[in-house]
């Protein structure tokens, strides 16, 4: 899977929905080579842009940024998903999730600039704060010491539109932060997800996505802890570590949630 910083999460954004790219994800999980994509999503209008050549730039962002996988867990995960119909209430979370680990900005603008903002108790995000850790990211990072100050204040906005259209934010020049609670089947797939590209992780309140469960590291243990998870996991804790194995497999975990939507 490719580590390069991108803008691609943010040509993602753009979209006025994701319903196309989770019929890509599907496609390609039914064995479709990325040239079938390109010649049964390129020639039609399902993306609402005008041009093949905007089509193509939005599918070489899907094929960098959707379809790359951290291993054959991850992908497993991620196609058995969405070949679910009545996985749907989930297609967004997922796809949030799935975003972390395939692009890279996004997991660094979701970790360094929305996550603090949610823990600090601020209620908005600006256009600004995004903004100003792409320039202070560009100081270190190769791949982005070439990117425009426009091309960051696209990228910094578009992302912030991605966010929203994933229920993260509401409004449209004010980004306001929405209170996230996770519910049960969405902590099933988070911990999937942990366990399926971070598979060396022994404690998962090391993993680097543990913030995502939207709660206080402090209160995590009782969170994990919830008898109904241990349905899909061994739990054992000791003092400040959790560490968690699968017992089934994940069609089986998606068929248990799917039932239960």
């Amino acid at each position: 899977m490719k580590e390069t910083i991108n803008s691609n999460a943010a040509i993602i954004g753009s979209l006025p929905s994701f319903e196309v790219i989770y019929k890509i994800i599907k496609f390609v999980s039914e064995g479709n080579s990325r040239d079938e994509i390109i010649k049964n999503f390129s020639d039609t209008n399902l993306f609402n842009k005008r041009t093949e050549e905007s089509r193509l730039r939005i599918l070489r962002a899907v094929d960098d940024s959707v379809l790359q996988f951290k291993n054959q867990k991850h992908a497993k995960l991620i196609y058995r998903v969405y070949n679910e119909v009545r996985m749907k209430q989930h297609y967004d979370f997922v796809f949030f999730l799935h975003l972390l680990v395939s692009n890279r900005l996004f997991y660094l603008i979701g970790k360094n600039v929305y996550l603090d903002i949610y823990f600090s108790g601020r209620m908005y995000i600006k256009n600004e704060d995004v903004v100003a850790f792409l320039y202070h990211l560009r100081e270190t990072e190769l791949d982005l010491q070439k990117w425009t100050d426009s091309t960051i204040k696209t990228t910094a906005s578009k992302t912030l539109t991605l966010l929203k259209k994933l229920h993260f934010l509401e409004g449209k020049q004010k980004k306001e932060i929405n209170h996230i609670t996770i519910n049960h089947q969405q902590k099933v797939l988070l911990i999937c997800m942990i366990l399926s590209v971070e598979p060396e992780i022994n404690n998962l309140l090391e993993s680097k996505y543990i913030g995502f469960f939207f709660t206080e590291k402090v209160n995590l243990i009782s969170v994990l802890k919830d008898l109904k998870l241990t349905e899909y996991f061994d739990i054992y804790s000791t003092g400040n570590s959790i560490n968690i194995k699968v017992k089934k497999d994940i069609k089986e975990i998606i068929n248990a949630i799917s039932n239960r939507a």
